[in-house]
């Protein structure tokens, strides 16, 4: 404390010592309480404001630890790191000879000396790798390959409904232009997954075109919004594309199939009419699928002008409605139409465990045939469970391939019309 200070106080405790009876004595006996009495006393020293403190330190930290910042690196930033040369590091692949890749036959010489013909001792001459083999474009399902654009100005007319496909004058159909390359000599056992219902649910159409490799086959609703999007995202990513048309089912109400159905009591005109709009909705796809159609499939005087239809403008036909006895089997050899059909339905329980044994069994069912169709929706428990199942395949020396690969090449003769391709 300041001698200005201890004058004041020195003063002012004699003046209380001196004012009043006994208070000489408490004083002396409690010093310490007669200071703090009168320290209560004296007036409140004015506290200085920190409004502009507090800012003002912030700012001058902030400042510190840029120009701080500023001088390292202006100190240190071009400096090598500890222990390292700062020259440039350039690495040259140096061809040793590997000794597990020398035959110890062609090595050891015959007079057991191990020298080489020339006289020199030691193995000889190593015996170079084979070559690996060149990947086959489209062998793997995870391959991501480019596709045919579409449309294709040769291979669609155009009608009032929208572009509607066309074998073109060369023969070329649209199923075999837009199709997924896949190699036709490849012998392994060939499963065609077809992912259905593409289009009905956003969010899971999104999922199946983020996670799904592009072997799969997917097949869109022709009613879907922003249906020519999705297929062309489809498309861009790998996938082979299907149209999806309604048929009657055998429950029809309780099951529809949606918008545009096709029924056996409506006339051929009226059907024809609707499978003509299915067939325009979107390019770029190689063929239509029936899911519901266990009734309609049935008949053989409702299904022939559809199968010639989907035909003469040089589409593929896929039945997947696994009605027992749906007359395709019979009349796609006849009508010479490129057909297959659906031998599982991998998710009918979306449980897991039920995926799984559905998987077993089209494996089974390929390993008899020769080949197999799947068919699934886009929900996360199929899309979990089959990629792993895919990836094991060719330890079965089989493959997922796109639904192209599946059908026969019917021979027949190119229809030739007026314009650019073929007329139906």
């Amino acid at each position: 404390m300041s001698e200005a200070f201890l004058a004041r106080l020195k003063k002012e405790l004699g003046e209380e010592i001196d004012a009043g009876e006994d208070t000489v004595a408490t004083a002396r006996a409690r010093p310490w309480d007669r200071i703090l009495v009168w320290m209560k006393r004296l007036p409140p020293m004015p506290r200085p404001s920190v409004r502009w403190i507090t800012p003002a330190a912030v700012g001058l930290l902030l400042l510190g630890t840029v120009f701080g910042f500023v001088i390292w690196l202006a100190l240190f930033a071009d400096m090598p790191e500890a222990g390292r040369d700062a020259s440039p590091v350039v690495r040259i692949p140096v061809n040793r000879p590997d000794l597990a890749m020398v035959d110890p036959e062609a090595a050891m010489m015959t007079d057991g000396t191990g020298a080489s013909g020339r006289g020199d001792a030691g193995l000889g001459a190593p015996v170079p790798a084979p070559s690996p083999p060149i990947p086959i474009p489209g062998a793997s399902p995870f391959d991501r390959l480019e596709l045919a654009p579409a449309p294709q100005p040769s291979l669609v007319q155009e009608t009032p409904t929208g572009p509607l496909p066309q074998i073109g004058r060369d023969g070329t159909r649209p199923w075999q232009a837009y199709a997924r390359p896949f190699p036709r000599d490849d012998d392994r056992v060939r499963i065609a997954i077809v992912m259905s219902e593409m289009g009905l649910s956003g969010v899971s159409t999104g999922l199946a075109l983020e996670r799904l490799p592009p072997g799969v086959t997917l097949a869109f609703v022709p009613y879907a919004e922003r249906l020519a999007t999705l297929v062309e995202a489809a498309r861009s990513k790998g996938h082979e594309v299907l149209v999806t048309v309604p048929l009657q089912p055998s429950d029809y109400p309780l099951t529809d199939p949606g918008p545009g159905t096709l029924f056996v009591g409506r006339d051929t005109a009226t059907n024809l009419s609707r499978l003509t709009r299915v067939l325009t909705s979107v390019a770029g796809y190689v063929g239509v699928i029936d899911l519901y159609g266990t009734r309609f499939a049935t008949v053989p005087s409702a299904m022939v002008p559809v199968l010639e239809t989907v035909r003469d403008v040089g589409l593929l036909y896929v039945d997947g409605s696994r009605a027992p006895d749906s007359v395709l089997p019979q009349l796609g050899d006849d009508l010479g139409i490129p057909w297959a059909r659906a031998d599982r339905v991998i998710d009918l329980s979306p449980s897991r465990g039920a995926i799984d044994e559905q998987l077993a069994q089209l494996a089974a069912v390929a390993e008899t045939q020769g080949f197999a169709v799947g068919l699934a929706r886009p929900r996360p428990a199929t899309i979990e469970r089959l990629l792993p199942w895919m990836r094991v395949l060719s330890e079965q020396n089989m493959v997922v391939a796109p639904i192209s690969a599946l059908v026969p090449v019917p021979e027949m003769p190119v229809p030739v019309g007026d314009g650019e391709g073929g007329a139906i």
